[in-house]
């Protein structure tokens, strides 16, 4: 059976958003590359910016990674995403 690609998001508020998103993003792709989790899967990251005082950070990744990012990373939201 074919993983399930989710998108998991972290919002961030306030006329600071953008930077800190993109900032986030940064700690984000750091910690993915720590040598203990190279096994989690990230298809995609990024940052969106939705007006200007709203801006998300993500990263698309599979059901099978998703329990040790929630656990880890605390996520604000996820989607089931297709591809």
């Amino acid at each position: 059976m074919k993983s399930k690609q989710i998108q998991l998001l972290w919002d961030f508020r306030g006329p600071n958003s953008e930077p800190t998103a993109t900032h986030f993003l940064e700690h984000l792709i750091q910690y993915l590359r720590k040598p203990e989790n190279l096994d989690i899967v990230c298809n995609n990251s990024g940052t969106t910016v939705h007006n200007e005082s709203w801006c998300s950070t993500y990263i698309n990744t599979t059901s099978e990674s998703l329990e040790k990012l929630k656990i880890d990373l605390k996520p604000h939201r996820g989607v089931y995403i297709d591809i």
